[in-house]
């Protein structure tokens, strides 16, 4: 049994679905949001925020950013977080607690990510650039066409999985269709 738990800055904690995790519908091309795992940090009356957690770079953040070259935050791997505000960068982490508890941790400061992996053994923590931001009922009607599956992180594949491997993982656990969209290939004309 976990209990999840989330840190970020200016939750809307009435939603249900701050917190959540958005998993993007297979039939969802665009490139911004292909076969991607979204942690929604805020949603309510004035629109959504949240960040892609399966986009890696091939990158670490000291090899980009200046300050930030020596460990541990230079040693992190970068990723990419959506595509507004592309220079931003936040920190996001994701630990299990000795008493099984499951935390997401989002928003951290510089100085809280220097020293999360000594305050959370074992925490999966990364620099992300960029994020995802819907306007006022933007989120909502794209939930009504389907382009989103909204899902409760998982520990284990939070933990195990990274990349597209972590959006298959998630899709292997709905319904039987979205296994088998998940799995077509991108041109069914050549299948």
């Amino acid at each position: 049994m976990y209990a999840s738990q989330m840190q970020s800055s200016a939750p809307e904690p009435s939603s249900p679905l701050s917190g959540q995790l958005l998993v993007s519908h297979p039939s969802l091309l665009h490139d911004a949001f292909r076969r991607t795992v979204v942690f929604l940090v805020r949603h309510g009356a004035g629109g959504a925020f949240g960040t892609i957690l399966n986009r890696p770079t091939t990158r670490r953040l000291g090899e980009v950013a200046s300050g930030f070259q020596t460990p541990p935050l230079g040693d992190l791997p970068l990723y990419q977080g959506g595509p507004v505000g592309e220079n931003q960068l936040a920190f996001c982490g994701w630990n299990r607690t000795p008493e099984g508890l499951f935390h997401i941790h989002f928003g951290l400061s510089k100085e809280r990510a220097a020293t999360a992996a000594d305050e959370h053994p074992g925490i999966k923590l990364r620099a992300i650039l960029g994020s995802t931001q819907w306007a006022p009922g933007q989120l909502e009607d794209e939930l009504r066409r389907h382009a989103w599956v909204v899902a409760r992180a998982d520990p284990h594949l939070l933990m195990e999985k990274d990349g597209e491997a972590l959006w298959h993982a998630f899709l292997d656990k709905c319904a039987t269709p979205l296994r088998f969209l998940a799995a077509a290939p991108d041109d069914v004309q050549k299948n």
